[in-house]
């Protein structure tokens, strides 16, 4: 063979080579930038997973490294979620369980669905289902078998369907023809009553349905004599910021803003209320160091406006947002974005708000006949 074609062949190789490495090189930069910045966690993970005397689960390593990395970040509401964890969530929060009035977890034993939850007066307890239970099949097809993550979806469906759900109740098991009554009245968690001339309402979030949930409740019981409104965000861990604005919307006229100010962009989203005022009553607002988020939020806002008098003790001083990456494989990173501005208080984050009245109590104590910070807010409301 000629020695300048072999030559000729080298070469080509050559260049072929290093455009190839070349491609890789920028196609994975990040990747291989990030072992030249952290080449011990590389060796450890290549020494250990070489020698380490039994089996291990390579993906539980995958999801710890992961955490590890993020709270090395030193933020405590940044936290992983892996994609399993994210299918349970799902089916906690969607309206079909949360309607019907139940919640689950992975039972630690059996590694069935274990019902965590149930509400009273809702559509689980009238079909039987109590907290404790643990469903072994639906419809007739195993749990343990299908696996906890591949099987929970099933319990979710349209109004009106039914499963046939297969308990384990201390040992003795039953057969429960499940139907399902999705009741968007019931989406929000919420408990209200009315206290003499007082309408009084307590959610724990903001899910994005929160203001006409209110109105539906308020307009049940209002008979047009409803003088005061006490709203109870204690243990309120927040929800969306836009819900929050619509709900004191009902309350005040133009001029509230709230903020969300991206710290590395300046990316700004903001939200204001209208002009119309619906509702004209006085308004209590009780809070806890359980009250966060948008649950502040709102506080803050009746607040600052004057509109209604804030009762409890220091908020829990969440004053910051969060953006949510979503991987391919489903799993969940929720990372802080940026800081809330509500008007033009200064930001509260790690600070919380401090009620106009401050009364300490403890939280056990909300709802029973020693709650004491809602007698306050009812005698407020009285003069």
């Amino acid at each position: 063979m000629n020695a300048k074609y072999i030559i000729g062949l080298i070469c080509a190789a050559a260049v072929g080579a290093g455009a190839a490495y070349l491609g890789f090189s920028v196609y994975h930069s990040n990747e291989l930038d990030f072992t030249a910045k952290n080449p011990q966690l590389v060796e450890v993970y290549d020494e250990v997973s070489k020698n380490y005397y039994k089996d291990y689960d390579s993906e539980l390593v995958e999801y710890s490294m992961i955490s590890g990395m993020l709270n090395g970040f030193d933020d405590r509401f940044m936290k992983y979620t892996p994609a399993y964890y994210s299918e349970e969530a799902y089916v906690n929060s969607a309206p079909s369980t949360r309607t019907s009035g139940f919640k689950i977890a992975q039972d630690d034993k059996s590694r069935c669905i274990l019902v965590t939850e149930v509400k009273d007066g809702s559509q689980a307890q009238k079909m039987g289902l109590r907290q404790g239970d643990v469903i072994t099949a639906i419809n007739g097809e195993s749990v343990a078998e299908t696996g906890y993550y591949n099987i929970i979806s099933e319990l979710l469906g349209k109004d009106g369907t039914s499963m046939t759900l297969e308990i384990d109740r201390n040992g003795e098991k039953s057969t429960i023809d499940f139907v399902r009554a999705n009741e968007m009245e019931r989406y929000s968690e919420v408990e209200y009553r009315l206290i003499g001339d007082t309408f009084y309402y307590r959610f724990n979030g903001f899910a994005g349905c929160e203001r006409d949930n209110f109105l539906l409740r308020f307009n049940e019981l209002n008979d047009g004599n409803v003088k005061n409104i006490v709203l109870d965000l204690r243990q309120n861990t927040g929800g969306f910021t836009s819900d929050t604005i619509e709900m004191f919307d009902l309350f005040y006229g133009e001029g509230a803003t709230v903020k969300n100010v991206a710290e590395r962009t300046d990316k700004v989203e903001s939200w204001s209320t209208s002009s119309e005022i619906t509702l004209d009553q006085n308004v209590a607002v009780l809070v806890s160091g359980g009250t966060y988020s948008s649950g502040e939020i709102l506080a803050a806002l009746f607040q600052d406006t004057g509109r209604g008098t804030v009762i409890g003790t220091q908020t829990g001083g969440k004053g910051v947002y969060q953006e949510t990456i979503m991987m391919n494989d489903w799993s969940l990173v929720p990372y802080v974005a940026g800081y809330y501005y509500v008007n033009d208080i200064p930001n509260y984050n790690g600070v919380g708000i401090t009620p106009d009245i401050i009364l300490d109590m403890d939280s056990e104590l909300i709802g029973t006949d020693d709650d004491i910070q809602l007698k306050k807010a009812l005698e407020i409301l009285a003069d």
